[in-house]
């Protein structure tokens, strides 16, 4: 983080407006990943994210999380393209605009009757 604001300190001096324009992108939770799924569901089912819970599952070659709420009694099981290694890529601070990492989500048990198939984040 120092590097890049010494980056954005040195860019500013020298008139390149590119790099001096480079603002943080806001993270409500702290987790990138976290956000696009809260994004996601509220728009989708007008869940607030105290509605829900989220829990990473990784693996040593993928990744999920798996999301419970109130509303159905199965959950929705959200993956994408991150590193396996998810907390680092979700948490790192991203600056400019924002990389999205969940592309997919899918229901499980009695919540596919509001997510019948498999929907994308970012078609």
């Amino acid at each position: 983080m120092k590097a890049l604001s010494a980056l954005v300190l040195i860019s500013s001096l020298l008139g390149i407006p590119a790099l001096a324009d480079m603002q943080q992108i806001p993270s409500p939770s702290g987790n990138y990943c976290f956000d696009e799924i809260n994004d996601y569901m509220s728009r989708k089912f007008s869940l607030q994210p105290s509605d829900l819970i989220l829990n990473l599952d990784a693996h040593s070659d993928s990744w999920s999380i798996n999301v419970t709420t109130t509303m159905c009694s199965g959950a929705f099981e959200f993956d994408g393209t991150a590193d396996p290694e998810i907390k680092a890529d979700c948490m790192n601070v991203q600056y400019g605009s924002q990389t999205y990492f969940v592309n997919r989500v899918f229901a499980e048990g009695d919540c596919l009757r509001y997510l019948p198939q498999q929907d994308f984040l970012h078609p």
